[in-house]
C-alpha cells in the first residue's frame, strides 16, 4: 500500500468510534412515544425506523435532517395524524440529551484515547466528521468531553451545524483547507457511500472499517482497516 504520510486523519463517529447504548435506544423510543401520546409498541418502533431510513436516504444527497424535522415526520405518520406542532420539541430534546449522556454510547475500541494521543504525538491533526441523526453536535461534544476523546481532537464537524451531510463534497472541503495536499488527508468510516466513496471522490485517502454495516465483502479495490489502532502501522 502506497500512502502519503497524513497531515490530518478524519474519523467518522457512529459505528466507527462508538455504538449506541442498547438501553438508550429502548428509552429513546419510549420517550418519543410518551411525547406523542402513543404506545411504544412494534408499530411505533417501525415508524421511528422508517423515519431514520428516510433521513439516511436524504443524507446520501448531502441533506441534513434536523431533530425537529425527524420528530415532525414521525408525528405525521401516526394514525391520529400530526400532533407535534402543539408540543414542546425543545423540551423533548433536552430530556433525550439527559438520557443519552446517562446511558452513554459504548467505545468500539477500548484503547481509543491512547491511539488518538499517539497520532497527535506524531504531529498529525485529528478531525471528527459526523452526520448527526437524532443526536446534535452540541450533545455529542458533551459526551466526547466526558469520555476524554475531545481532548485529542483538533476539529469536530457535525452535519446539523453546517447543514451538509457526507458524502457531499462541501463537508470534506471544510477539512481539505487544513492540509497542504488533499492526499495527505485520510478519512476513516464505516459507510461505503458516505465515508469511503465520499472521501475517494474528493481525492482523499479513505479507509473503510472492516466492521462496516454495508456488507460489501470487502472487494479488492476497497482500502480497509480493522480498527483505528491498526492505522498506527502506516504512520
Amino acid at each position: 500500500m502506497t500512502l502519503l504520510p497524513p497531515e490530518l486523519i478524519s474519523l467518522d463517529i457512529w459505528h466507527t468510534l462508538i455504538v449506541p447504548n442498547p438501553q438508550f435506544k429502548v428509552l429513546q423510543v419510549e420517550l418519543f412515544a410518551d411525547f406523542l401520546g402513543v404506545k411504544p409498541d412494534s408499530t411505533f418502533q417501525a415508524i421511528v425506523k422508517q423515519v431514520d431510513e428516510w433521513a439516511y436516504q436524504k443524507s446520501l444527497l448531502g441533506k441534513d435532517t434536523s431533530f425537529e424535522e425527524r420528530i415532525e415526520q414521525i408525528s405525521s405518520l401516526l394514525p391520529q395524524g400530526n400532533v407535534s406542532l402543539l408540543l414542546d420539541v425543545e423540551k423533548l430534546y433536552q430530556d433525550m440529551e439527559l438520557l443519552f449522556l446517562h446511558y452513554a454510547p459504548l467505545l468500539i475500541e477500548k484503547d481509543l484515547t491512547e491511539t488518538l494521543q499517539i497520532i497527535r504525538q506524531k504531529g498529525i491533526q485529528i478531525a471528527l466528521l459526523s452526520n448527526t441523526g437524532f443526536i446534535k453536535g452540541q450533545t455529542m461534544r458533551k459526551f466526547l468531553k466526558n469520555s476524554q476523546i475531545l481532548a485529542h481532537v483538533d476539529i469536530a464537524i457535525f452535519s446539523n451545524e453546517v447543514g451538509i451531510c457526507k458524502p457531499h463534497p462541501q463537508i470534506f472541503e471544510l477539512l481539505i483547507q487544513r492540509v497542504s495536499n488533499r492526499a495527505k488527508l485520510w478519512h476513516v468510516g464505516d459507510s461505503y457511500e458516505a465515508d469511503y466513496i465520499g472521501a475517494v471522490n474528493m481525492g482523499l485517502q479513505a479507509f473503510l472499517l472492516q466492521n462496516s454495516r454495508d456488507n460489501l465483502n470487502f472487494a479488492i479495490n476497497i482500502q480497509t482497516t480493522p480498527s483505528i489502532q491498526f492505522l498506527l502501522n502506516y504512520l
